[in-house]
């Protein structure tokens, strides 16, 4: 993730800030006092003097430690700044949210889909299964089908032979009755 020169420098500002705010140890403290009391030394010899175009509105001071810090006279700015480099930090925390949201729904999408096609497969050898046994089912049912109606058949074709021997019978008992009277 690039930062423009605006984030880059709100982000140097809220480090030097960090750094300022930082407890400093004893080893710190003793090489501070040191640079200090050598940049004083050499001020009144003459060797160093405050770079031309120094800020005027940054002053420093004293903490609580005995450390000197430089921090912005107009608070305003200090705030501004404060603020500013806080919604950064609120904005890339939110966007680290997001996108830590978006990756997790990826992964999610994907799992669907991989869960889709293995019940899709599933389904389909389930499927397969069952249309396998249900022809199974057919073949044998149709046979013992059959047979019942070539039985059936057969029986019929007898009854039918039957009926024309008992309307012949009939006729005949008929015409012999007829006769007898």
């Amino acid at each position: 993730m690039e930062l423009s020169s605006e984030q880059s420098q709100h982000k140097h500002e809220k480090d030097v800030l960090l750094i300022e705010q930082e407890e400093p140890s004893k080893e710190n403290v003793d090489d501070i006092s040191q640079i200090e009391s050598a940049h004083r030394e050499s001020q009144a010899v003459g060797l160093t003097e405050d770079p031309p175009g120094a800020c005027p509105d940054v002053n420093p001071i004293t903490n609580e430690t005995g450390v000197k810090a430089n921090v912005n006279v107009t608070q305003s700015q200090s705030a501004s700044t404060s603020s500013s480099s806080s919604r950064e930090m609120l904005n890339e925390q939110a966007q680290m949210l997001i996108d830590e949201v978006n990756a997790k729904r990826k992964r999610d999408t994907a799992l669907l889909g991989e869960y889709k096609k293995a019940l899709e497969i599933q389904a389909s050898n389930a499927y397969s299964m069952v249309e396998q046994n249900v022809f199974v089912l057919y073949e044998r049912n149709g046979k013992q089908l059959q047979d019942k109606l070539q039985e059936l058949f057969a029986t019929l074709d007898r009854i039918a032979k039957l009926e024309l021997e008992l309307d012949q019978f009939r006729v005949s008992l008929g015409a012999l009755y007829k006769e007898i009277h």
